[in-house]
């Protein structure tokens, strides 16, 4: 669909009333819609009786077929604006260029455009040119007190629009080698921005493919204006020196010569709520905050252009700030300073909490416990009682089935050889007898004796006490039998039981973790 606008076009119609025209075919001497505007396009159209009394002026779109057109838009009627309905006769229709629609140029030569519109044709190839003395657009104005303006203005309110002056060289394209300046809609990107180009309401100015250069290439001052006056502002002179915050002169020359600090400061941030500024840099930020010399070591301490240097402490010192007063170095333990974070807790071997610690009170009489989670405490028992000596009160009963049954035994004995020498091993029985002598009838007292050989006994003297000897004879003896035992038993169970008090063990217990250190 396109719009075009075209010379002697004019037709005519039969009574449409308020809806879509049929048209009847070309004046004599005048060009068809069809031929001349083309199906589906649109155009401006009139519309008005033969006799004249009923005329519509505005945007019409032709139809398919090129034989209708539809009242699109109304510009301005014989009905106030609003659409006419041609109840009766013949009608004349033809293309036209509205007055509300059209550049006029003035007397002067000034152009008045009443209305600025965009259609979405895109001309690829235009023929354009630009130098000092030809340019494709030139514009004046002579008006007093009034600002010539030229209004470039997207009235769509989506979430895509923006209002966009583009400039290209070239080897320009629709996504290389151009620059643009422009604005957003006020819900651009549905507010939600995916960049610093694409913030709702925001303006920019962006370039493709080639460097951006602002400021002034003259010898004159370059500002950026913040705040919401615009009497703020950071400078950047002709030397290329930057200040913060600069003044405004009454006039030009005067204005953007402060805010430049002296040689050697740093720039001190203001964070987010104060520009920023040229100063010493403090004891925080890593600086001295003094001009002077410190005395062989000494510190220097203050804020602003205050400062103060003290002696050196003694060995294994800290210096310890006093505040807006001069520091002074003192021991780690009495200065309240600890290497542990407020609410570390330790175990301490003592009766009371060192200096700068508080004794917790909260578990007494408790065990610890080691955990590889999450810490607490649990049990109901205390230590002392849990592990103190207990003995065991109750009393212990047995009950037993007895076992009955029988076990029967036989045994025989056969001969025993008592045979010398191979079972009667030799042996001698000494006895002291008294004997007569038969011949001299002397009594020799107890120096007679018996020798006794086996079977065989014979008398023997001796001057000595007598001895009898026995030796066996051989031979051998039996012993024949049996013998037999039996037992009766019957089986069954037995069982023990306990009652009394157990030694609870469900000791107090404190969790702990075990760390190391990275």
């Amino acid at each position: 669909m396109a719009f075009l606008v075209k010379d002697r076009v004019q037709e005519t119609c039969a009574a449409p009333g308020t809806g879509t025209l049929t048209l009847l075919g070309a004046a004599t001497g005048y060009q068809s819609f069809s031929s001349a505007i083309g199906a589906n396009n649109t155009t401006f159209y009139t519309i008005a009786d033969q006799g004249g009394a009923n005329w519509e002026v505005g945007l019409g779109t032709i139809g398919a077929g090129g034989t209708t057109l539809a009242r699109t838009t109304i510009f301005a009627s014989s009905n106030g604006g609003s659409v006419v309905n041609f109840s009766s006769g013949i009608q004349n229709v033809w293309c036209d260029y509205p007055a509300g629609k059209a550049a006029i140029q003035d007397a002067s030569g000034v152009v008045t455009v009443p209305v600025l519109a965009t259609n979405s044709t895109v001309n690829t190839t235009p023929t354009l040119s630009f130098n000092a003395s030809n340019s494709a657009y030139t514009g004046g104005a002579s008006v007093s007190g009034s600002y010539l303006q030229f209004l470039l203005q997207n009235k769509s309110g989506t979430a895509g629009a923006s209002t966009n002056y583009v400039l290209s060289n070239d080897l320009g394209t629709d996504s290389t080698y151009y620059g643009e300046f422009g604005m957003n809609s006020s819900v651009f990107s549905a507010s939600t921005p995916s960049d610093f180009f694409s913030i709702n309401n925001g303006i920019y100015f962006s370039g493709h493919d080639g460097d951006i250069t602002v400021g002034s290439g003259n010898g004159y001052k370059y500002y950026m204006a913040w705040g919401t006056t615009g009497q703020s502002a950071h400078v950047i002179n002709a030397s290329g020196a930057i200040g913060f915050s600069t003044n405004l002169g009454t006039t030009p020359a005067l204005s953007g010569t402060t805010g430049y600090g002296t040689a050697g400061q740093p720039m001190l941030s203001g964070g987010s709520s104060a520009p920023p500024t040229y100063g010493t840099l403090g004891i925080a930020g890593g600086g001295t905050n003094s001009t002077a010399t410190p005395t062989s070591g000494g510190v220097g301490y203050g804020t602003g252009t205050a400062h103060a240097y003290t002696a050196a402490g003694t060995s294994n010192q800290v210096l310890i700030s006093n505040g807006s007063s001069a520091p002074s170095f003192t021991t780690l333990a009495g200065s309240g300073i600890s290497e542990f974070a407020a609410g570390t807790a330790l175990l301490f071997q003592q009766t009371t909490a060192p200096t700068g610690w508080t004794k917790v009170t909260t578990n007494d009489n408790a065990a610890l416990r080691v955990v590889s989670g999450t810490v607490g405490t649990g049990g109901t028992v205390a230590f002392t009682t849990a592990f103190a000596s207990q003995t065991p009160a109750g009393s212990v009963s047995t009950s037993v089935t007895a076992v009955s049954g029988s076990v029967s035994t036989s045994t025989s004995i056969g001969n025993t050889y008592l045979n010398d020498p191979y079972y009667m091993p030799s042996h001698n029985h000494t006895v002291n007898i008294e004997y007569i002598d038969a011949v001299t009838g002397h009594n020799h007292g107890s120096q007679g004796g018996y020798v006794m050989q086996g079977s065989n006994q014979y008398q023997g003297r001796s001057t000595d006490a007598g001895v009898v000897y026995y030796v066996g004879s051989g031979g051998y003896h039996s012993h024949s039998g049996s013998s037999s035992s039996s037992f009766t038993f019957s089986s069954g169970t037995a069982s023990s039981s306990f009652s009394g008090t157990a030694i609870n063990l469900a000791v107090k217990y404190v969790d702990v973790i075990i760390a190391t250190k990275n």
